[in-house]
């Protein structure tokens, strides 16, 4: 599972769903610029980081009140002079600060390669933390709370199901976000939601890649999908997914697999709809096969890109048999939606 979020506070140390062991975890942070964030956020994924987070200060001066669950306090924020810094958390077995030796080392190393390819990357400054699993888990609770996303669904918390809002038009989705990536408080999940209450028909077939705590593929069976299969590369977000899919009484309609994107899907499987809330990079490696496995004219929702990508995303689908027939956008973020020429 790869979900870029590029969210201000906890974005991405989540808190353990049922049948999860709560987490002790280090934090590696790297100070940098928003320009390399992206690609210092996708080399950590590739490495064994459990979680990334990316605290942007950009951020504090594109949003003007904060929409999306997050309360914005800039005092609040571990900012240097640099423009960002990026978090990687890694699971700690001990408090003793050798265990992640080896991994702030692959870090340095792999770093050379970010610094190659051109970017200015900053200062890229290096601290480590030990974050012990309470410290993050009560802060759940004060960043996450019931949000409205479209016209028709709506995002609880498991432990906060009482809305500020009316529900009795829309589909309550009851998130416990465990120690997957996705509440769907960032702009590129809500985009992916909006996408998904404009396109899907009720006798769609659905495949949501990357799926993470599962919340598209819960809103699509909320929908009215007739069948939704999700996958995610990481089981802790498999074991996440599923326990939603209970908890939002859409087990029946709703399938996840552990799989690292398509590699689990036999291609006799066919979908009307494609989800993939991922960076822009895996995109690339995930299109080549997404055309075996979506029927004609079917829809793909990419997203996880940011704005100034959206040509090279263009470029991109169409080098892959999608036509891009709707840009949808927040903030710097844009989802696209896609239609197969097939």
């Amino acid at each position: 599972m790869i979900h870029y979020n590029q969210m201000l506070i906890l974005t991405r140390v989540n808190r353990p769903g049922k049948g999860v062991r709560h987490l002790d975890l280090w934090k590696v942070s790297i100070a940098t610029t928003s320009e390399a964030s992206d690609a210092i956020s996708y080399m950590l994924s590739t490495l064994e980081a459990h979680a990334i987070e990316i605290e942007d200060r950009q951020d504090l001066y594109t949003r003007q009140k904060p929409d999306f669950g997050e309360i914005i306090d800039e005092d609040a924020l571990g900012f240097t002079s640099q423009e960002a810094v990026v978090h990687a958390y890694v699971k700690a077995q001990t408090k003793d600060s050798a265990e992640i030796a080896p991994f702030v080392d692959l870090v340095k190393e792999r770093l050379i390669d970010v610094t190659a390819s051109g970017l200015d990357v900053g200062s890229l400054a290096m601290s480590v933390s030990y974050v012990a699993a309470d410290s993050y888990l009560h802060a759940w609770r004060d960043y996450y709370h019931p949000l409205e996303v479209g016209k028709r669904l709506a995002i609880l918390p498991s432990w906060e199901q009482e809305a500020p809002f009316s529900l009795a038009d829309r589909h309550a989705i009851i998130m416990e976000p465990g120690i997957a990536f996705g509440t769907g408080t960032h702009e590129t999940t809500l985009l992916c939601l909006e996408v998904l209450e404009d396109q899907l028909d009720p006798s769609y077939d659905v495949l949501d890649v990357g799926t993470g705590t599962g919340i598209l593929a819960i809103a699509a069976a909320k929908l009215g999908a007739r069948r939704v299969v999700a996958v995610d590369l990481d089981q802790d977000a498999v074991t996440v997914a599923k326990e939603n899919c209970i908890v939002n009484d859409v087990a029946d309609r709703v399938t996840v697999y552990h799989s690292d994107l398509l590699g689990a899907i036999d291609e006799q499987q066919t979908f009307h709809v494609v989800t993939a809330n991922l960076l822009l990079a895996i995109l690339r490696d995930l299109l080549p096969d997404v055309v075996h496995v979506i029927k004609p004219q079917g829809y793909l929702i990419a997203s996880g890109i940011v704005a100034s990508q959206r040509e090279e995303a263009v470029q991109l689908m169409q080098a892959n048999g999608f036509t891009t027939i709707k840009t949808y956008q927040k903030n710097d973020w844009i989802t696209l939606l896609g239609q197969s020429e097939g």
